[in-house]
């Protein structure tokens, strides 16, 4: 049958007789569902424990097949390292077959540490060890040798050399890095290479913000590239010159510069910007300045040679140091400074421990000049001064129970106006005094040792901190503006190689011209070009004149307009005719003040409206109006100079 529940159910029926003769019918239902679940589960159990046997099993297997293969790499590793220590100790066996010296070292090494004080043979070898010299047996000549002692131990030095089995000299004038429980390492500073290389993606290269030209490019690009591509002295060359922002970065660094440009605002801009600016005066390595920064910096003497100011022997620059094991056992400067040094310190150890009644070594004075309490005490101490850190919110009952505890253990009469800053006892003045003058011999001790090993140790310059002197300051150096002509270009072939068609052999048509006749001529074509375009002066005329200065006469119509004439005779209408003197300078060198004062004068002695100069290049001294008014010209003549670059 099936349950409600749909659930299976098995029914018995069974038919029972009374005493009475009377027949019963008894029916039994078996609900199985509880057994069946029991069934169930526990197969679900069976097949869950097998798998985990068998699971385990091949784990088993596994770990066993790891720790065979973990035993076989051991003994590979162990035996490497055997063959290791034996290549080893025959290549330091060879080397002391070829250097007798080293061998002699080592052995001093050892008998240092052997023999006892009193041995005579210990002076001899005390000898050795501190003027590098011997002699040997039966020899007359004193051979020199570098011998210095690095050892390293697993014991605690202090110990040693408080139970009189180590010398308190030998650990003090070794550089010792020791930390308990750990063995004997280097110890590696920030300070021993503080520096590194600039990568090749530069992050710190925007825009300048104080932008002069609408191109300006960031002065510190420049910088780097000019800095690691040339020398002091070297030529730079900016064929785009912009707002001059490659110029004034050469100037700066020493390096000389050719600068090209085509607009005149970018000219003008960029001469503003050399001749308004002020540099560091940088000392130059062959300056006495220089050699004696050299010194100072590598902390040797000062070189002797003579010096020429020549910048392409550089500058002084700042180094950082590449600090090694190597270089601070090869620095035979530290005992120097150490023995220097001890001599202050020692009597003033002394004095304080005989002050104190006490028997401190060098490294066991405390830091400072107090006596610590108890670290029960100091923990109750730190704890007051929590609570009083907490101002309002901090509770009173814990601090007046704290300050109590503080004077029971301490058996004082502290308040809270009166307990001190630190969980200490201070020393008497006199001995506080001792503590302080042995503290700072020791730390200029130690800064001296430091300054020695960062000067004696390998470095690297850095190209762009040279020193400077703060005394001085730099401007720019003299530089010309030069302007090519217009008029005159030379080609060039496929080979790029200039082509001068006046030179050549088979030229001998035509006449060739001088510079002034170039000038004329492109005068009479192009006219003189003002600032603003009505100003234009447009030559009607242009004859050669016969004087001293003035080479030509021009003549012109001014007041004219530039529009088309109404009446058929082109621009120029109503105009009144006017003549221009032309100067001519050099054609490679520069017009000075005295060359424009005498033009002037012939101009108006000749009764000249306009001078007109034509020049390759100005000085800059030479300023048109002063030099027309120191030359007494007439005010029209004056007023209608012109310069033509």
């Amino acid at each position: 049958m099936v349950l409600g529940a749909g659930l299976p159910a098995y029914e018995f029926h069974n038919e029972i007789h009374r005493p009475d003769g009377r027949a019963v019918l008894l029916t039994l239902v078996l609900h199985t569902a509880s057994v069946d679940r029991i069934v169930t589960d526990a197969r679900r159990m069976w097949w869950t424990v097998g798998g985990v046997l068998i699971l385990l099993w091949g784990l088993g297997i596994l770990s066993e097949r790891i720790f065979t293969r973990h035993l076989r790499l051991e003994e590979e590793l162990e035996t490497r390292k055997q063959l290791a220590l034996i290549g080893q100790m025959t290549a330091v066996l060879a080397h002391e077959i070829r250097n007798v010296l080293g061998s002699i070292k080592g052995y001093a090494q050892w008998v240092d540490e052997k023999l006892e004080e009193a041995d005579p043979k210990k002076a001899g070898l005390s000898v050795v060890l501190q003027e590098r010299e011997f002699e040997r047996v039966g020899g007359t000549q004193s051979l020199s040798v570098d011998v210095r002692i690095l050892s390293a131990t697993n014991k605690d030095l202090r110990a040693e050399i408080s139970a009189g089995r180590f010398r308190d000299d030998l650990y003090s004038k070794r550089l010792v890095y020791y930390a308990e429980g750990e063995r004997l390492r280097y110890l590696l500073r920030h300070s021993d290479y503080c520096k590194t290389p600039i990568s090749t993606t530069w992050i710190d290269t925007s825009a300048p913000p104080d932008m002069r030209y609408v191109v300006e490019t960031s002065s510190k690009p420049v910088q780097r590239c000019i800095l690691m591509t040339t020398d002091p002295g070297d030529l730079v060359l900016d064929p785009t010159r912009g707002s001059g922002t490659t110029t004034c970065v050469s100037e700066q660094w020493g390096r000389r510069w050719i600068t090209i440009d085509t607009s005149r605002v970018a000219l003008a801009l960029a001469r503003a910007r050399i001749m308004g600016a002020r540099y560091l005066y940088y000392l130059l390595a062959d300056s006495r300045e220089g050699q004696i920064k050299e010194g100072e910096v590598t902390r040797t003497a000062p070189s002797s040679q003579p010096v020429r100011g020549d910048i392409r022997q550089g500058f002084v620059y700042e180094r950082v140091p590449h600090i090694t094991l190597k270089s601070i056992a090869n620095n035979a400067e530290i005992d120097v400074i150490w023995e220097k040094w001890q001599a202050n310190l020692e009597p003033l150890r002394g004095s304080l421990n005989a002050a104190l009644k006490k028997t401190w070594q060098g490294w066991e004075i405390p830091r400072h000049a107090e006596d610590s309490w108890d670290a029960k005490t100091q923990e109750i101490f730190y704890g007051l001064k929590a609570e009083q850190g907490r101002g309002e919110n901090g509770n009173s009952s814990k601090i007046v129970e704290r300050l109590q505890a503080i004077n029971r253990n301490l058996r004082r009469n502290f308040t809270l106006k009166t307990v001190p800053e630190r969980p200490a006892d201070p020393w008497p003045e006199a001995p506080s005094k001792l503590h302080v003058d042995w503290w700072q011999a020791r730390i200029s001790r130690q800064k001296e040792i430091d300054a020695s090993i960062a000067a004696k140790a390998e470095f690297e310059y850095l190209y762009d901190k040279p020193y400077d002197d703060k005394k001085r300051v730099r401007v720019a150096g003299p530089f010309t503006v030069e302007s090519l002509s217009p008029h005159r270009v030379l080609g060039a072939d496929e080979n790029d190689e200039l082509i001068d068609r006046v030179a050549e052999p088979g030229a001998g048509y035509g006449v060739k011209q001088t510079f002034p006749q170039m000038i004329l001529e492109n005068l009479k074509t192009a006219g003189v070009q003002q600032a603003h375009k009505e100003d234009k002066i447009t030559f009607t005329a242009l004859t050669p004149w016969p004087g001293y200065f003035i080479c030509a006469v021009g003549r012109y119509l001014e007041g004219t307009s530039l529009e088309p004439s109404t009446s058929g005779r082109g621009q120029g209408e109503g105009g009144v005719e006017k003549r221009a003197a032309i100067f001519i300078g050099p054609e490679f060198g520069t017009v000075t003040r005295p060359d424009l004062v005498a033009a002037a004068r012939e101009a108006g002695d000749v009764d000249f409206d306009v001078l007109i100069a034509c020049a390759f290049n100005y000085e800059a001294h030479a300023t048109v109006k002063t030099n027309m008014i120191d030359a007494g010209v007439d005010r029209t003549v004056r007023d209608g100079i012109l310069g033509i670059p």
